[in-house]
């Protein structure tokens, strides 16, 4: 018996913006109860711009997930246009890579984005929240700023969806019939 990748794993992915946009609200809220729990009291000016950067790049992110996966639940639906239209473009000699080459790309990448990441959450997470500032009220406004961040994603999400349907699918369909000679 065969573990079949389509069909047991690959659904899941079909949800990745969502589940995205989930992980991403917790890591947000969490992160705010260790900024009101913090070993001081005061927020310096610093530990403040920090903390907006942080936000903002938290906020992004959650409405960020939502529009990938609006892009996908439209993609899914049209996939029969897709795949016509990639029968219809003109085949292209796809080079193919070694492993050594792929590692060689992507090591950097990955140093670069999610190292890079890591260390600015890092920074961020430890010179805003070593302070603390004990305001319980901060909690409240993390949480509607990340009730406001879903909804804003949803509506991103939907806007994304609908543009997709309303834009590529019959910019797709016109490729097709331009290159069928209609």
């Amino acid at each position: 018996m065969t573990f079949d990748f389509e069909k047991k794993i690959k659904p899941v992915f079909t949800f990745v913006g969502t589940i995205c946009a989930v992980i991403l609200a917790i890591t947000y809220f969490v992160g705010a109860i260790v900024l009101i729990n913090g070993l001081d009291k005061a927020l310096g000016t610093q530990q403040l711009i920090l903390y907006a950067i942080y936000n903002g790049i938290m906020t992004f992110l959650i409405v960020f997930a939502l529009g990938v996966q609006g892009n996908d639940f439209a993609k899914d639906k049209n996939s029969e246009i897709i795949k016509e239209l990639n029968s219809l473009k003109p085949k292209k000699e796809k080079k193919i890579r070694s492993m050594t080459f792929y590692w060689c790309t992507e090591i950097p990448k990955k140093i670069l984005f999610k190292t890079g990441w890591a260390w600015f959450s890092t920074l961020a997470v430890t010179t805003i929240f070593v302070d603390g500032n004990g305001d319980m009220s901060l909690l409240l406004l993390v949480a509607m700023n990340g009730i406001m961040s879903f909804g804003t994603g949803l509506l991103f999400l939907t806007k994304t969806y609908d543009f997709y349907e309303n834009n590529q699918v019959p910019l797709m369909k016109q490729k097709i019939d331009s290159m069928k000679g209609e």
